[in-house]
């Protein structure tokens, strides 16, 4: 009987792992975030507002129309005949004061924000992508779980009731059994509810049908230490993504307050103007004029959007400093984080693990001698199936963390993280 209960859960648990499936490692990731760049409605409407920006830039002009004006003149003959009745002329704006340029400077630093924005919302998705990539392969590892506990049960079950119809067992042993095996059935349904909700979640981040069919997705094996670093901080504050675009943001926000100055000064022009007498076309005088605005009028309304423009430009800086702690202690965190599931699943496959195998044979073979029950052979599998399950989520848990470490520091992937801790290690040994 206990052969038979080992060799079913083995043949179960070889069957399961012996069945394809996809490594979720670095190239796995990044195939699904090329998809994802192709696809991805969200990246495509980014690179729409790139290209408007793009084209704000071209709009801006450097020369204003000209404009033109005719008329005529109602007077006595002699004086038409002296000086014309037919007025004619063309003006010209001058783009003094630096103008054009600071406008330009602003369109550029507003295509610079754009461009931020549509690679943060890239960093973004590549980083739910892998978060839930992961949670897949966990939702598909905890499904084969289910179905091995349950295949395990089925079999405990089956010798429990030929010991007590043998005579050599208590019927509340076969009663438990057949209960365990309901509940570990109805186990196996909530596992996979919870895997097809993480399928539609990426499915729907790579947008894909949401039904859409996987092969079975595998977590990879325990990650590397990736210790916390001031490199990794530094790495951080250069290349985090959001913290890119709010300082993409703050050059903006100063490029519009010169365009706010010198909207304060003077518009200068130049016009041309000439009269001609109607009766013989003959031209009779010119004259050159130049124009200038008088912006000391509305003085208190060019100071008023100067000062909002600082306003605007002041609060971004702020903005951009906040961040910049946030992003400090986010690097610790997730450091921890990291370095808190590579423990725990160290822990639980190489001491608690072998542990509780060594547990769930003596309750069985005390069972198999009558000198134990079978409730603590069900408790002796259930602390087994605990920590594997637990070392499972430690994993995932692990590269959930760096996922978002990679995003924090704007790196590609997982292995140019590892690069980066490697770099650093080598230097400081030295």
């Amino acid at each position: 009987m206990k052969r038979n209960i080992i060799l079913g859960a083995v043949c179960s648990l070889a069957l399961s792992f012996n069945s394809a499936a996809a490594v979720v490692d670095t190239p796995f990731l990044n195939a699904l975030s090329e998809e994802a760049r192709t696809n991805s409605a969200a990246l495509k409407a980014s690179e729409s507002r790139v290209e408007a920006a793009r084209e704000e830039r071209r709009a801006v002009r450097t020369w204003e129309d000209p404009m033109i004006e005719m008329g005529g003149v109602l007077a006595k003959k002699e004086m038409r005949m002296d000086e014309g009745d037919i007025v004619y002329g063309v003006e010209q704006p001058l783009p003094l004061f630096g103008r054009p340029k600071v406008a330009k400077n602003a369109a550029d630093a507003e295509i610079t924000v754009a461009e931020s924005r549509h690679e943060m919302e890239f960093q973004l998705l590549r980083r739910d992508i892998s978060i839930a990539a992961f949670k897949l392969a966990l939702a598909e590892a905890e499904v084969e779980l289910a179905k091995e506990e349950v295949e395990w049960l089925r079999l405990t079950q089956r010798v429990a009731e030929e010991r007590y119809a043998n005579g050599m067992g208590e019927q509340v042993e076969a009663l438990r059994a057949q209960t365990e095996t309901t509940r570990a059935a109805n186990m196996i349904s909530t596992a996979t509810q919870e895997r097809e909700v993480a399928r539609a979640t990426l499915n729907r981040l790579l947008n894909r049908p949401a039904d859409q069919e996987w092969e079975r997705l595998e977590l990879p094996e325990v990650a590397p230490e990736v210790p916390y670093t001031p490199a990794a901080v530094r790495l951080a504050l250069q290349g985090e993504p959001e913290l890119r675009l709010l300082k993409a943001e703050a050059e903006a926000a100063a490029a519009r307050t010169h365009v706010a100055r010198k909207a304060a000064k003077p518009m200068v022009g130049v016009a041309l103007e000439g009269r001609q007498y109607s009766g013989e076309g003959a031209f009779r005088e010119g004259a050159v004029v130049f124009k200038m605005s008088v912006p000391w009028v509305n003085r208190d309304k060019y100071k008023a959007d100067i000062r909002r423009a600082q306003a605007l430009a002041e609060a971004a800086e702020h903005e951009a400093r906040d961040y910049e702690a946030a992003v400090r202690a986010e690097v610790r965190m997730l450091v921890t984080r990291i370095d808190q599931g590579r423990r725990e699943a160290l822990l639980l496959r190489d001491e608690a693990l072998p542990r509780a195998r060594q547990t769930l044979t003596a309750a069985e073979a005390g069972w198999r001698a009558g000198a134990d029950s079978l409730r603590d052979v069900i408790e002796a599998r259930r602390m087994l199936l605990d920590i594997r399950r637990g070392y499972l989520r430690a994993v995932t848990e692990q590269y959930l963390a760096m996922s978002e470490l990679v995003l924090c520091c704007g790196l590609g992937d997982f292995e140019a993280l590892q690069t980066m801790q490697e770099a650093v290690l080598r230097k400081e040994a030295k």
